[in-house]
């Protein structure tokens, strides 16, 4: 799923009718189930990712540092020899690895976007009762 299709249901699934406070009262906990779901499937590829950037830093270090497998250097040359706080720098740098810090920076956004939505459900029936309370005002009730 992409940041803008989450960002559009959330507002799609946000959104209160104030002809249909009733419906929403009683929608409420089927989104709480909908988002605590999303939550859980993209938090999981979340930590995926987060373990799969570990592994290739290791890997990406090893080779910087001239300890990767000899059929690693047949495919990809490396002929620097490079201590270890250059060996770092160079895996930090890599190419592979900054593409994946960035799917791991859009993964925490998609997270994060769902977990205001599910604390946003937690406060959903203070909106409706403040929406039926100003209609009850207007009405003079």
């Amino acid at each position: 799923m992409k940041i803008r299709e989450l960002k559009e249901m959330i507002e799609l699934d946000s959104a209160l009718d104030i002809s249909k406070l009733d419906y929403h009262s009683l929608d409420t906990a089927k989104l709480q189930v909908k988002y605590f779901n999303l939550y859980t499937d993209e938090y999981g590829k979340l930590r995926a990712l987060e373990l799969s950037l570990d592994k290739l830093k290791i890997d990406k270090f090893e080779y910087y540092k001239g300890n990767a497998p000899a059929e690693v250097y047949k495919e990809k040359p490396f002929d620097l020899t490079l201590t270890t706080a250059k060996a770092n720098a160079y895996t930090e740098c890599d190419p592979e690895v900054e593409a994946m810090k960035r799917e791991i920076d859009i993964q925490k956004i998609k997270v994060d976007l769902i977990t205001d939505m599910k604390q946003a459900l937690n406060w959903r029936h203070v909106q409706i009762k403040n929406a039926i309370d100003f209609i009850k005002f207007k009405n003079g009730i």
